[in-house]
Parts: structure tokens; C-alpha cells; sequence
């Protein structure tokens, strides 16, 4: 039995470009809505779109390496 949860759900991560926040694909689902749209990142408009077809959009968490600063 498949676990429906994740069935309507796509994963982005949000990166913040020379200030700007650009929310990103992160799962095979969120990536075909970016392919679709014909863009790398996906847009507000995009992500409404993508709401109102019943998927949930949820962020990924991001992580920062100490060892890197």
C-alpha cells in the first residue's frame, strides 16, 4: 500500500540569489511543473497554479556548514 500523503505534494528549496529569493525544484514532481512552465526556478505565479491543482508545495529545510565559514 503506497503511502498517498506524498502523492499530491512537490518539494522546493528556496535559495536566495543576490538577494532574491528563488524557490528551486527539489523532487521529479516540482521539476516537471519547472519544465512545464519552462523555467529553471519555480514563480509565485507558478507555485499558485500548482496549488490550485491540489498539490501542497512544501519548503525543504536548508542547512548551513560551519566548517565552510
Amino acid at each position: 500500500m503506497s503511502d498517498t500523503r506524498y502523492e499530491n505534494e512537490i518539494r522546493v528549496v528556496v535559495k536566495n540569489v543576490y538577494g532574491t529569493d528563488k524557490v528551486y525544484p527539489h523532487c521529479m514532481k516540482a521539476r516537471h511543473f519547472s519544465d512545464i512552465a519552462g523555467t529553471k526556478t519555480l514563480t509565485r505565479d507558478t507555485l499558485r497554479l500548482v496549488q490550485l491543482l491540489g498539490y501542497q508545495v512544501r519548503v525543504q529545510p536548508t542547512t548551513i556548514n560551519m566548517d565552510q565559514i
